[in-house]
């Protein structure tokens, strides 16, 4: 889930953009989760799978070829595979009669949602950050100022009134 994947191409975006960053980026925060999740007594559950994507034209394998340099361009993982190497991989599970080639990324990975979520919530208090579920926020107020006297003041329906240097405001059929 955090990984930009194969269902946008890296060729499709402007070199040195923002957009094209995000490939690099979440690989590389995938995979310090993965690493992460093997630690004994983890939370997290990260693994590698690998992401596969199948050409049945010339075109289309011309067009992975160009994906599959222009991520190893910006440091990321990809090989260029041949049916027979897809057949081997796959154990003959994948038919692949009407392949002319396939991309093969191995740093394609899955995270469980829940786990990252209890792993980022433990890091942040470790850090010590106060989580306050199901608190009644009545109003919240941005304070403006410089550097460290910028922050946001939250008020709760209890009277409680609580300042913090930064805000997530959740929404979703809990919130």
């Amino acid at each position: 889930i955090l990984s930009a994947g194969i269902n946008m191409h890296l060729t499709d975006l402007e070199p040195g953009s923002p957009e094209a960053a995000f490939w690099p980026e979440t690989t590389h925060v995938l995979l310090s989760l993965v690493e992460e999740a093997v630690r004994p007594g983890a939370i997290l559950s990260a693994h590698l799978t690998g992401a596969l994507s199948l050409a049945e034209s010339s075109y289309a394998a011309r067009k992975l070829a160009r994906e599959a340099r222009a991520r190893v361009a910006t440091g990321l993982r990809a090989e260029m595979w041949t049916p027979n190497r897809v057949t081997e991989v796959t154990n003959g599970r994948l038919s692949t009669q009407s392949v002319v080639a396939a991309l093969w990324l191995p740093n394609e990975g899955r995270v469980q949602p829940l786990t990252l979520l209890a792993h980022l919530a433990q890091q942040a208090r470790t850090e010590g950050v106060l989580i306050a579920g199901n608190a009644r926020v009545d109003a919240y107020q941005e304070i403006q100022g410089k550097m460290e006297a910028y922050h946001w003041q939250i008020s709760l329906a209890n009277g409680t009134v609580i300042t913090a240097r930064g805000l997530i405001r959740a929404v979703g059929p809990t919130a």
